[in-house]
C-alpha cells in the first residue's frame, strides 16, 4: 500500500487493525430502521388510502374524469394487465385445444364489444 493510500486508509477507516475489519467475532452495529416497520408504514399507508376512496373514490373518480380525461384514462389504463400468464397443466391436446377455442372466444367477445384490444399466443413447452 502507498504512503497516501495508508494515510487516507487511516483517516476514513479509525480502525487500525483492517484484518478484524470484517472478522466473524465483530458484532455489527445496529443502526436504521427497526425491522418490520416499512411493512407497517406500508400497512398503514395502504389502509389510509382505502379509507379515503370508500370515503370520497367515487367523487374522486368522476371529478377528474370531468377536468382531466387523459389523467383519467391514464388511471384505467395503468390498472389494466398488460399481460394474463394462463397456464395449464394438461397435456391432452384436445383439452388444451378446447381452453385455447374458449379463451380465443372470450377475447373476440369483448373486443367485439370494444372492451379490450389483445391477442392469444401461445407458447409451446421447452420440450416441443
Amino acid at each position: 500500500m502507498t504512503e497516501a493510500a495508508s494515510a487516507a486508509a487511516e483517516i476514513s477507516n479509525p480502525r487500525k487493525d483492517l484484518s478484524t475489519r470484517f472478522s466473524a467475532t465483530r458484532q455489527p452495529v445496529k443502526t436504521g430502521r427497526p425491522k418490520q416497520a416499512k411493512d407497517r408504514l406500508t400497512r398503514e399507508f395502504w389502509n389510509a388510502l382505502a379509507d379515503d376512496f370508500v370515503e370520497h373514490g367515487k367523487k374522486a373518480i368522476a371529478l377528474v374524469r370531468q377536468e382531466d380525461p387523459s389523467a383519467y384514462l391514464r388511471v384505467c389504463a395503468s390498472v389494466i394487465p398488460k399481460e394474463i400468464d394462463i397456464r395449464t397443466d394438461s397435456a391432452d391436446p384436445d383439452r388444451l385445444e378446447a381452453q385455447l377455442s374458449l379463451l380465443e372466444a372470450i377475447i373476440e367477445e369483448r373486443r367485439a364489444a370494444k372492451d379490450i384490444t389483445a391477442t392469444v399466443q401461445v407458447i409451446g413447452n421447452a420440450d416441443d
